[in-house]
């Protein structure tokens, strides 16, 4: 999961947000804070870039925003439809 941000869940009490980032690295979830996202690549070589020097491989990506930021148009790859 990246975010952008120092922690997810801005508004929320700081004890109960850094206690589910904890929660969630316990079950193997890989959280990227901090991190802008530069570039998507699709396809089998495909990944989410960062400023950092890795790529991150990805099975499918999510994006979620606020309220008045420019829409992004993202296509959906039909290998991934259901």
């Amino acid at each position: 999961m990246i975010h952008r941000g120092e922690i997810f869940l801005r508004r929320f009490d700081d004890d109960l947000r850094v206690a589910l980032a904890a929660e969630m690295r316990k079950r193997g979830i890989d959280l990227r804070f901090e991190t802008l996202v530069s570039r998507i690549d699709r396809g089998d070589g495909g990944g989410v870039h960062s400023r950092s020097p890795k790529a991150l491989r990805s099975m499918q990506v999510s994006l979620c925003s606020r309220p008045g930021v420019p829409r992004i148009r993202m296509e959906s790859d039909s290998r991934m439809r259901a």
